[in-house]
């Protein structure tokens, strides 16, 4: 497991993964009041990482959300405020 925090922008990054390596989880939240962007290029691996839930999602009457359905670590990702999502992906650690 990684984890990662950026204390200015309250957020958190947290990747998990079998033991195997096939199934990785990616989880990113913020408790902040407005949206952060986070560089996280550094602590994820490039993999196709599809989006599970979000809960800036409409569906979760959230406000609309700003994180993509797939996600591309090597781009700044923007949660929205009081944000947290899940990525799913398939491949090794």
């Amino acid at each position: 497991m990684d984890v990662r925090g950026w204390e200015d922008q309250k957020a958190l990054l947290v990747r998990r993964w079998d033991r195997e390596g096939a199934t990785q989880a990616l989880c990113l939240c913020t408790l902040k009041e407005e949206p952060v962007v986070l560089d996280i290029s550094e602590y994820v691996p490039d993999h196709y990482w599809k989006k599970a839930l979000d809960s800036a999602d409409a569906v979760w009457n959230g406000p609309g959300a700003l994180l993509p359905e797939v996600l591309d670590p090597s781009r700044p990702v923007t949660l929205a405020a009081k944000n947290f999502a899940v990525y799913l992906a398939e491949g090794n650690s």
